[in-house]
């Protein structure tokens, strides 16, 4: 009889509310086991499988099951030790998921063994108890739909970074020092009058407090001012440039295109030429 589970990590399959865009995990994020492996290339293989298996599956998981999908990868739970290559039984992941099953070691315990060892009937017994917890062994591939959501957010992400560009000048603008405004004149009572008094004799050396200069504050929004054009100028000097290129690009388009009308008139030109110059020695002949 198989040991009893704890399905606290257990997720359903199909995912009823699966992290989307799903945590992106890429080909140079695998760590390289040639350091704790002999069979490398057997193992590097079984690394790209679980890896591949993720972008399959990623779209079907909640957040933390992809968090632990790729803590598996990160711990290298993809490679296969002596004792494990025919039989699944002996692989941590298999002995794990009897007694903590969850959806990302079952995908990847799948994804490192070909069906040619899977087909024993060597997982059978485990898989009868999983498959209550789960809801389905069915392991699809939604690959497209992991590309599709990263896709997505990186072109957000570029049309966010091209307005922070844009909006540069005029954040520049809004931090700029706001102008010194004439200060508030306030009634003086008689009583805060002779307070005033008394405390300018009791004070033998009176202390000033630093205050800003309308000049230069004024001089430094003019510098502001003068940054934020700068770098309106210089997007708007690329702009041009581009703009001017591809007027340049399309003039030489329309340049070639009337050279090879020019040179195709000619030639008819001349072929019309040689027709009449036959046509002429055909009508000396007879005499016409």
């Amino acid at each position: 009889m198989a040991p009893s589970m704890n399905t606290l990590m257990a997720s359903a399959n199909p995912c009823p509310s699966p992290q989307i865009p799903p945590i992106r995990f890429d080909l140079e994020d695998l760590p390289d086991p040639n350091f704790r492996i002999k069979d490398a290339p057997e193992q590097r293989g079984r690394a790209e499988r679980a890896l591949h298996a993720y972008w399959a599956q990623a779209a079907n998981m909640t957040k933390a099951d992809q968090e632990i999908y790729i803590q598996l990868l990160k711990n290298c739970s993809f490679v296969v030790q002596m004792d494990a290559i025919d039989d699944p039984r002996e692989h941590l992941l298999y002995k794990d998921l009897a007694t903590n099953p969850s959806w990302p070691k079952y995908v990847m315990l799948k994804a490192i063994y070909g069906p040619e060892i899977l087909s024993q009937k060597l997982m059978v017994e485990l898989e009868i108890d999983l498959e209550p917890i789960f809801g389905s062994l069915d392991i699809k591939d939604l690959t497209s739909t992991y590309l599709q959501g990263h896709a997505a957010k990186r072109k957000r992400e570029e049309e966010s970074e091209t307005e922070d560009n844009e909006e540069i000048p005029s954040r520049i603008v809004k931090k700029q020092s706001p102008e010194i405004m004439p200060s508030e004149q306030t009634p003086v009572t008689t009583t805060q009058t002779q307070h005033s008094r008394s405390s300018a004799q009791n004070i033998a050396t009176p202390t000033l407090s630093p205050t800003a200069s309308p000049s230069s504050s004024r001089a430094a929004r003019r510098i502001t001012m003068g940054e934020a054009l700068s770098n309106q100028n210089a997007l708007l000097k690329r702009r041009c440039d581009a703009l001017e290129a591809s007027v340049a690009d399309l003039q030489r388009k329309v340049d070639a295109s009337h050279m090879n009308v020019i040179v195709l008139l000619t030639t008819i030109l001349e072929r019309v030429g040689q027709l009449d110059e036959g046509i002429g020695a055909i009508r000396r002949e007879l005499g016409l």
